[in-house]
């Protein structure tokens, strides 16, 4: 399928015409071959899922979406656009996290999602990327990321900062527990407290010379018993 018959199916009414869709220029570019390279349709009212067929217009360079309503994830057919440079897709209502294909994209050099409901840990790659504007998500950067990350992005899964231990003291409450915060594997956490054994120390004869302790007090006159 051609470029213009994708815009056509995917936006009829902003592009009526199945086979010619290089105008008006304030929504597509075309090259000198009208190859379609530019794609802004920012603000158009959009919404639903994000076309996946536009994945198919491998000769974009610029795919311009932002202000709009999307509330699907990211296709994982952009991807195929190998010569995309700029993705904006920020102000939408985008979920989920972006597809492993689009860390992928070796000439992406702007690549913008801000204000959008994304989550979960981006992938690898993005190492053309000099510009990322991610804010306003929920995403952040998996332990074994490889590529080039954004400044600043929080780590998946991240301890908490000041875990804290409770500890009830005393024995007067034997069977006490210690919570212990154990991260996200294992959140609510015991340990029995140790225990308390109170002991009483036998009374020994202070007086080595009496075998039988309290007779000898009795027998020997202002003995100090």
């Amino acid at each position: 399928m051609s470029a213009c018959a994708i815009l056509n199916s995917a936006f009829p009414a902003l592009f009526p015409n199945a086979a010619q869709c290089c105008s008006p220029a304030n929504l597509v570019a075309c090259d000198a071959s009208n190859n379609v390279i530019t794609l802004t349709l920012n603000g158009q009212s959009l919404s639903g899922a994000l076309p996946e067929s536009l994945g198919s217009i491998t000769s974009l360079k610029t795919l311009n979406l932002k202000d709009n309503a999307y509330n699907s994830t990211i296709p994982a057919s952009f991807g195929n656009l190998a010569n995309l440079e700029i993705l904006n897709l920020e102000n939408n209502k985008l979920v989920g996290t972006f597809p492993a294909s689009i860390g992928q994209l070796t000439k992406l050099k702007e690549l913008r999602v801000r204000d959008n409901t994304m989550s979960g840990p981006i992938p690898n790659g993005f190492v053309s990327v000099n510009i990322f504007s991610f804010a306003r998500n929920n995403l952040c950067v998996p332990a074994d990321f490889v590529g080039k990350k954004p400044n600043n992005m929080k780590a998946c899964d991240a301890a908490p900062a000041n875990p804290t231990t409770t500890v009830p003291a005393g024995p007067a409450n034997p069977t006490a527990t210690v919570t212990v915060p154990a991260g996200p594997a294992n959140p609510t956490a015991t340990v029995p407290a140790p225990q308390v054994t109170e002991t009483t120390a036998p009374i020994t004869n202070p007086n080595p010379n009496c075998d039988r302790f309290n007779a000898c007090c009795a027998w020997i006159g202002g003995f100090d018993c």
